[in-house]
């Protein structure tokens, strides 16, 4: 670990070991030179700068002669060497160099041995009590000028060290702290934003560090409520370091067996999480607060024995702050049960059985991976709403044949109230590419999922962030004639602009990175499509930011599929969230933003350099800046969490070396601070004169070609007015898709006909050209939308498609009546409605029942005496005889 305390800068990055020993050293050295050389104390300050140009250098020493003249008579160049000049000024005072005016030596003078001894006892009291000035490793200090901006650069070389990204940590709001451990397990610290870095892992830091040659397995840093930092460092030793007040002090905890993996409660830093492996079996440990220097270890033996089962925190707010979550085993089942506890699994809940895995999402959701099967060959997908309290089934557009052989899920992206989440597919041969499947996003409710695009090249899907519903995605061209279903060397970019409602392929720029027209026009097939190429750092082939206002900077090719040739591959820019591009440089650029995006900075990725790009005008134009004396490979450039600041840190290798670079662009801007009168409003609406996601966002950003800062305490001001909805604004509903991007809304799934029929339009007709009929569903509002339906000018609901194969069209009366069983049953109707009506007569009129009665001798009731009229009847039944008036009957009627 070595140590800077000016941010990265000259003569202070430090490996801690000097004595106090080395301290008297330096002192006599510093009091001999004071002694013998009093004069030093009378150097006039100057300023060092370079200008670089290729391989060559210009150096710049600059002086300043307070309330001085000089005319050009006094100049005196004395000795036929060049070395001694004496000016004289026109007040009268002399100045001489002895190094033909270069740094240091421009004196006046006047300097006693009294001076001397003075700045020996300074100097003295300096060593003593700092000896590691000793132990300051070299560093080269150069700077880029361009106009009357400056770039400062600061560049340290880490003997036999090699730094890799994911162990750079910014720790801190404020972007001050930040730890770096090496591949060799040093730990590297700096408290100023990487302007000056201590070496930590020293046994004057990390007591008894013991082993030396990889001390530390990982870093976790935390900042608390307090905004102070917190600190672990897992040890290769079975030990943990740790520091609750931003890394000043450490102390540690002595482990059964050193840990691989601890995570934080996310609403207690001080809590902490561990697991480490027995023998194979992995075990968990937990402790209340880190400064008890106490872990325990969790006393349950069931435990999936997969990693992604082992305990997590919960990060529901509503959960008690102990809440976790685990797989457990089952008896006699290879399937596990997610349960819940909040008391470190004295008690658990079962909260659902025959999980494979699971994922948490912000704040209380919970995806589950669930087996249907006890091998676990075939999973379905659930979702829980409200931390696993109710699950419900994810539901999928039906399968048909192209929707098969699931290989797995993976969750994209949760962000704008929807899930994503990509599908691979086993299908044709496994063996013939490497990977494609389907992209699936959810409505609001989170289980109702459609089928956004298909044949996914993954991983290559995106986000835009900064502008609300754009989205990129890598596609292979359908080839319904092969056994893989796609053609394995055609691949194409497209972009979503209403979150994956429609795709449309992206335009390529008008020109090349030369200027030169790229005559790539889409309705030629010819378009621009980003990947990576055959590199492995995803991060190049499209990277964004949240408040860059869909600033992009992306790599790939122009033509009319992605093409991984070295020539082809180009760096490309796009300010308004992927609408327009240009290109920008040749080849593959790894790149970074800073304040809000008012900087961007990239270098050469590929291949060996010194040299870097950056703008601070939104792309307008790009400086070159030369960062080293040194050809070496970029491996990345960070700047803050945030993205909020103007200081970056630039870092590669060479020669077996590491080399942190640190870039400050303070003072690279024209105009200083942006004001109100550097901004303007600006809406992607402006663009391409459609609303996005049913609204006209309105931003405030840097007027063209202003070349002003924001600060770390900006934030981007917006605000909306919702557009009438318009034809972008609908995406297709469940079980409707678009069987190509310029298709309509069509029904793939396999649903009965029957249920489909109900949903035809009355008079629709079979369209011979498409083979499709209207149907009522197949479109809903994209999730987010706030579009107004209501104003004169909306774009009602569009209506979906369905195959007239699957569908008939609805009958109408006549072909009921006169085709294939409709006379039987309506013959069957006819003498069911003739039955009803006799019947409701006989029950409803007295006349038409005695006519029935008498005409069919029914209505007749048996006596002893064999017959009894109406009349005896209706007295045994309370009657009147009387009702019975004017009636007259016989032996033999009623």
């Amino acid at each position: 670990v070595y140590k800077s305390t000016n941010e990265g800068g000259e003569n202070n990055m430090k490996n801690s070991k000097a004595t106090k020993f080395e301290g008297w050293v330096l002192l006599i050295i510093c009091g001999v030179i004071a002694i013998a050389f009093p004069v030093v104390s009378d150097t006039l300050p100057n300023v060092v700068s370079y200008c670089h140009s290729g391989n060559t250098t210009v150096k710049i020493t600059e002086t300043i002669l307070e309330s001085q003249e000089i005319r050009d008579y006094s100049i005196h160049y004395v000795t036929d060497n060049n070395q001694l000049i004496y000016i004289k000024t026109a007040a009268g005072q002399v100045y001489k160099s002895t190094n033909e005016g270069g740094e240091n030596n421009m004196k006046n003078s006047k300097a006693t041995k009294f001076e001397g001894w003075v700045l020996l006892i300074i100097c003295g009291v300096i060593a003593i009590a700092f000896p590691v000035v000793s132990d300051t490793l070299p560093n080269v200090v150069s700077y880029c000028h361009s106009g009357n901006t400056t770039v400062k650069i600061t560049e340290t070389i880490l003997e036999s060290q090699e730094i890799r990204d994911y162990s750079i940590h910014y720790v801190t709001d404020n972007n001050q702290l930040i730890y770096i451990k090496t591949a060799a397990g040093q730990v590297y610290k700096s408290t100023n934003e990487g302007k000056s870095w201590s070496l930590e892992t020293t046994e004057e830091k990390l007591p008894h560090l013991g082993k030396k040659d990889f001390p530390i397995r990982d870093i976790v840093a935390v900042q608390a409520d307090d905004g102070s930092a917190v600190i672990y460092l897992m040890g290769n030793d079975p030990k943990i370091w740790f520091s609750i007040d931003s890394g000043n002090s450490y102390q540690y905890v002595e482990l059964e067996k050193s840990f691989w993996r601890v995570s934080v409660n996310p609403r207690d830093p001080y809590k902490l999480l561990a697991h480490a492996l027995f023998d194979n079996d992995y075990v968990s440990y937990y402790t209340n607060n880190i400064v008890d220097q106490e872990f325990k270890r969790i006393d349950y033996d069931l435990f999936s024995e997969y990693s992604t089962g082992l305990p997590r925190w919960s990060i529901n707010p509503e959960h008690n702050v102990d809440g976790m979550y685990a797989l457990i085993a089952r008896e006699n089942d290879n399937r596990f049960a997610l349960v819940y506890s909040d008391d470190i699994f004295q008690t658990t809940t079962i909260l659902l059985n025959s999980v494979s895995s699971y994922s948490l999402v912000h704040p209380n959701k919970i995806l589950i991976h669930r087996c249907v099967d006890m091998s676990c060959t075939y999973m379905n997908y659930l979702i829980s709403s409200d931390g696993g309290e109710s699950f419900e089934e994810i539901l999928f557009p039906d399968e048909n044949e192209d929707m098969a052989d699931e290989k797995g899920y993976q969750e994209f992206d949760t962000s704008e109230d929807s899930i994503w989440i990509y599908v691979s597919r086993t299908v044709g041969d496994p063996n013939a590419i490497t990977e494609y499947g389907d992209l699936f996003k959810s409505n609001a409710f989170d289980k109702d999922f459609v089928r956004t695009l298909k044949y996914v090249n993954y991983p290559y899907v995106n986000r835009i962030q900064g502008i609300e519903g754009i989205y990129v995605a890598n596609q292979y061209i359908e080839d319904e004639h092969s056994v893989n279903k796609v053609k394995l060397n055609e691949v194409r970019s497209l972009i979503s602009f209403n979150k994956g409602g429609e795709w449309a392929v992206i335009p390529a720029p008008e020109k090349d990175h030369n200027g030169v027209i790229t005559n790539c026009k889409v309705e030629d097939g010819c378009s621009l499509h980003l990947h990576q190429g055959t590199e492995r750092k995803f991060l190049i082939w499209l990277y964004n930011i949240p408040s860059s206002l869909g600033s992009i900077i992306a790599t790939g090719n122009i033509g009319h599929y992605v093409s991984e040739k070295d020539d082809h591959m180009h760096t490309f820019y796009s300010q308004n969230g992927g609408l327009t591009w240009k290109a920008i440089k040749q080849g593959i650029h790894i790149s970074e933003f800073g304040d809000h995006g008012s900087i961007i900075v990239m270098a050469d990725y590929t291949d060996a350099t010194n040299e870097l790009f950056y703008s601070v005008n939104d792309g307008g134009s790009w400086v070159s800046c030369e960062f080293s004396d040194k050809v070496f490979d970029v491996e990345n450039i960070r700047v803050s969490q945030g993205w909020d600041s103007r200081e970056f840190v630039l870092y590669g290798s060479h020669h077996q070396n590491a080399i942190l670079v640190h870039l400050d662009f303070s003072d690279a801007f024209q105009h200083g601070k942006c004001s109100a009168d550097d901004l303007e409003e600006w809406s992607p609406t402006d663009e391409h004169g459609k609303c996005v996601m049913g609204r006209q966002v309105i931003y405030k950003r840097r007027k063209e070609g202003r070349e002003c800062w924001f600060g770390e305490e900006h934030e981007h001001v917006s605000y909306h007015k919702n557009c009438s909805c318009s034809l972008d604004d609908y995406e297709c509903d469940h079980c409707f898709e678009r069987l190509d991007i310029n298709s309509e809304c069509t029904f793939v799934c396999t649903e009965d006909p029957l249920e489909i029929n109900k949903l035809v339009l009355e008079g629709s007709i079979c369209d011979t050209d498409t083979d499709l009929r209207q149907i009522e569903n197949g479109y809903r509002l994209v999730e987010n939308n706030s579009c107004d339906d209501s104003s004169s000018d909306a774009v009602s609901k569009p209506m979906g498609y369905v195959s007239c194969d699957v569908v008939k069209p609805k009958p109408n009366v006549i072909d009921v009546i006169t085709t294939g069983p409709g006379p039987y049953i309506f013959a069957f109707i006819l003498l069911c409605m003739a039955v009803g009506c006799v019947f409701f007569a006989y029950k409803r009129n007295r006349k038409f029942k005695d006519f029935i009665s008498y005409t069919f001798n029914i209505g007749r009731i048996s006596s002893d005496d064999g017959v009894a009229d109406y009349a005896t009847v209706a007295l045994q039944q309370g009657g009147s005889g009387s009702e019975l008036s004017d009636q007259s009957f016989s032996d033999n009627s009623l």
